[in-house]
């Protein structure tokens, strides 16, 4: 029996255990490697803040492609809703609670642990590992217990780490008034309701730690600082003019097949723009048609030269996420109260530095547009800049290890690690690594889009095929 390890058990781990176990023509066993007593949620899924919710609506979180109703079913039918009356927003869609999108997963890979179509063993070993190594008959895992598990085949499924601590503020991590980890929710609870908060951040964090704050009854002021400091865009208040499902399904995209895959940056926004000057805005909003650039993101950024890729990071990239992921609908209510109210306050500056004194900090800002510097005395800082999934910020010794043995490298624009179309992992002389496959967020770089849930759904559809190719060849 072919055995493959899959390490995480976030969503793209238990998900690719799921769908292995129903796709498979014979009988696997499939290592589900976690640290966690309980998988499918992963980092983003495991909050437990009845305030953190998922940043879009319930039918865009498609487990199963062939059944788009399945979430939204289940959130009826466990109870979900019921005990969540503020889910569905003034606009008529459901926004869940994140923890309850975990619950889903989890209960959902309970099942196929039970019963499956292939007969598949899904065994979670609640251990990290430590060290992938490549053999004549495929891979040797080292766990953090020092124990070793054997495997034909390996599916990273590790998700983009910890949050990034920039590095002037890493002399203040142990700080009781300096949270480097927005997720610590304990961390966050004793933060006196009088201090007086600087937010590092302006994005869908920054608004989970607003509504946690306030929830908790802060009292203080509250200032988000970012360099640009845009905030995440409200959702459309237009019904969908496409099910998410065909968008993502298309064999040729929708604004592909208007405008063909420009080879530049400002070509696809020159398309943009004129597709949005062409909208009827009593019928429709520009929120479908930026989706339509979303749904084909895997079509036009592997066709861009990599010159063309880091222009896009270098100057539209935040641009691009505050209107690709856009805050839920409750969390807006709670932002806006707060600042209608003088209470929060956003802003667009580069942090020059931070000094610790005995009652707080003082930060030195270079407002957006401005040469003079100013400082300002906060009583807790909270970091919330998000991700580096720059392969070599990762602080994983998994992913540093995998890159000094030369079995992933970095993408050519720098994020994440290089795969072939079909997630296939490409090592450091450029050849295609059989059995090596990585999903989720650090293929991003490669494939253009890969962070929510249906696509990474659809990239784990798509890497199947290969991966049980690569088992009958190495059988």
């Amino acid at each position: 029996m072919s055995a493959i390890a899959v390490i995480g058990g976030g969503f793209s781990g238990a998900a690719c255990a799921i769908h292995l176990s129903r796709l498979a023509p014979r009988p696997l066993e499939i290592l589900l490697i976690d640290p966690r007593e309980q998988v499918g949620a992963g980092l983003a899924h495991s909050t437990p803040h009845p305030d953190h919710r998922l940043n879009a609506a319930d039918s865009i979180h498609l487990l199963y492609l062939d059944a788009p109703d399945h979430f939204s079913t289940w959130l009826r039918t466990s109870g979900a809703l019921e005990r969540d009356p503020d889910a569905v927003a003034a606009n008529g869609r459901t926004y869940p609670r994140r923890a309850d999108f975990g619950r889903y997963v989890h209960a959902e890979l309970t099942r196929y642990q039970a019963s499956n179509p292939s007969g598949t063993t899904i065994r979670h070993i609640t251990q990290r590992a430590a060290r992938i190594a490549s053999g004549v008959r495929g891979f040797s895992v080292a766990l953090a217990n020092g124990a070793t598990v054997d495997a034909d085949a390996c599916v990273l499924a590790v998700g983009q780490g910890g949050p990034h601590v920039p590095d002037w503020l890493r002399a203040y991590v142990r700080h009781p008034e300096c949270v480097a980890d927005p997720w610590d929710l304990p961390a966050l609870q004793r933060i006196d309701p009088d201090h007086h908060v600087l937010i590092l951040g302006t994005g869908l964090t920054t608004a989970d730690v607003v509504s946690t704050l306030v929830s908790q009854g802060h009292r203080g002021p509250i200032e988000a600082v970012s360099r640009r400091g845009m905030r995440p865009i409200s959702h459309s208040p237009f019904p969908p003019t496409m099910p998410r499902l065909q968008g993502l399904m298309q064999e040729v995209p929708e604004f592909v097949a208007r405008h063909g895959r420009p080879d530049s940056v400002a070509g696809i926004v020159r398309a943009l723009r004129a597709d949005i000057r062409r909208l009827d805005p009593a019928r429709t909003s520009w929120h479908a048609l930026f989706d339509d650039v979303r749904d084909a993101a895997h079509v036009l950024w592997p066709h861009l030269s990599t010159s063309e890729q880091l222009r896009f990071l270098r100057h539209l990239k935040p641009w691009y996420d505050v209107h690709r992921f856009r805050i839920p609908p409750q969390n807006e209510r709670i932002v806006q109260h707060a600042v209608e109210t003088g209470q929060l306050a956003f802003h667009g500056a580069h942090v020059v530095s931070v000094r610790h004194g005995p009652r707080g900090f003082t930060v030195a800002f270079r407002d957006r547009g401005a040469t003079l510097v100013r400082e300002k005395f906060y009583t807790a800082l909270i970091n919330c800049t998000g991700f580096d999934s720059r392969l070599q910020s990762l602080h994983d010794p998994l992913m540093r290890g995998l890159a000094a043995d030369g079995l992933v490298r970095s993408s050519a624009c720098g994020l994440g690690v290089d795969v072939d179309p079909d997630s296939r992992a490409i090592g450091a002389g450029g050849s295609r690594v059989t059995g090596l496959y990585v999903v989720g967020p650090l293929t991003g770089g490669s494939l253009g889009e890969a962070s929510s849930v249906p696509v990474i759904t659809r990239q784990i559809l798509q890497l199947i095929p290969g991966l049980l190719a690569d088992l009958s060849i190495a059988r």
